[in-house]
């Protein structure tokens, strides 16, 4: 495939139940730049989404998000990361606003799974804000 410098992003659905040792790697690496991340073996009653970033030279891993399939507590993000270079651009909130997405769509409405880190409380209230705009504006 031939991008002719054009940039293009990708986000695929992996079941933890499946393809257990791919999440479980997803998991440890998350672990590396997360101090509270404790999840990483246990992947099965999990969905990740996986966003890259695809140009001439391949797929490049942007970061990810996880909910449990069946959550009776209604979380539509239980993880997210974003990988260090790839912060500060938005790729995060694109994340999230994607969690919110899917919940949407399954008509469940979500929250994220508390508690949340210090980088979380931000992301989340930057993008109600954001939501709060964009409702007062009819936007």
């Amino acid at each position: 495939m031939k991008f002719t410098g054009m940039k293009t992003f990708l986000c695929l659905r992996s079941m933890g139940l499946k393809i257990k040792l791919y999440c479980r790697n997803l998991c440890l690496l998350a672990k590396m730049f997360l101090d509270h991340k404790t999840l990483y073996y246990d992947v099965e009653p999990f969905l990740f989404y996986v966003l890259t970033l695809n140009d001439n030279y391949g797929s490049h891993l942007v970061g990810y998000f996880s909910k449990e399939k069946n959550c009776v507590r209604n979380y539509n993000l239980s993880c997210i990361m974003t990988l260090p270079h790839t912060q500060r651009k938005g790729y995060g909130k694109l994340l999230i606003d994607f969690s919110y997405v899917l919940s949407k769509l399954e008509g469940k409405p979500g929250t994220p799974e508390k508690p949340l880190s210090d980088l979380g409380l931000i992301a989340i209230a930057l993008i109600g804000e954001t939501k709060f705009c964009h409702t007062s504006l009819h936007i």
